[in-house]
């Protein structure tokens, strides 16, 4: 009788075991055999999953956004306070730790590849429009709640929200010993006070 695969199931594996190669090699060492021999399988089995290095780089990065989504989405449940949860978040979002800052080095290096990579490019600006987005629907919540300062605009919070993720996230990156989880704490401070009434 032939083996059932959960398919899902397998996936999940093959994703975590590229972040563990991409966190031992870098994004750009990462290949097909060195995750086939981190899941344990195949090169052929990959196949399935993978059509060749591009779709390995976008599942590289969609899965480190998927995990800080689905870290805020925690907080989102456990709290009602839309300033809270903005700090929470915001802090899920930048690389403070380790695990954090693996996401950000998958962001960072994937942002070089696509520099000269029309379908990267394309999957990288999705992610920056679904971000802003997201970042907006946090924000608009700060607003309904009236705890924005007058005249505070969602939308605009937003991209900055995002330009300073990516900036921390680059800094972060290049420079660990400049730009540690004290300092970032101290920019997420900073940025909420730009737009958040005292009290």
């Amino acid at each position: 009788m032939p083996k059932i695969v959960d398919h899902d199931e397998r996936r999940a594996q093959i994703v975590d075991a590229t972040m563990r190669v991409v966190e031992q090699v870098g994004l750009e060492g990462t290949t097909i055999r060195a995750i086939a021999r981190e899941a344990g399988c195949s090169t052929g089995v990959l196949a399935h999953y993978f059509k060749n290095k591009a779709d390995i780089l976008v599942t590289a990065h969609l899965a480190a956004f998927s995990a800080v989504r689905d870290r805020i989405a925690e907080h989102q449940a456990d709290t009602d306070d839309a300033v809270a949860l903005m700090r929470l978040a915001l802090e899920e979002a930048c690389p403070l730790d380790r695990p954090r800052l693996l996401e950000a080095g998958i962001d960072v290096s994937f942002w070089g590849l696509a520099l000269h990579d029309e379908h990267l490019k394309e999957v990288r600006r999705r992610s920056h429009i679904d971000a802003i987005d997201f970042w907006e629907s946090l924000v608009a919540g700060v607003v309904e709640q009236g705890r924005a300062l007058p005249g505070a605009s969602a939308r605009a919070v937003a991209v900055e929200t995002v330009l300073l993720i990516d900036g921390l996230s680059v800094n972060a990156v290049l420079f660990p010993d400049v730009m540690d989880a004290e300092r970032q704490l101290a920019v997420i401070d900073e940025h909420l006070r730009s737009f958040v009434a005292r009290g």
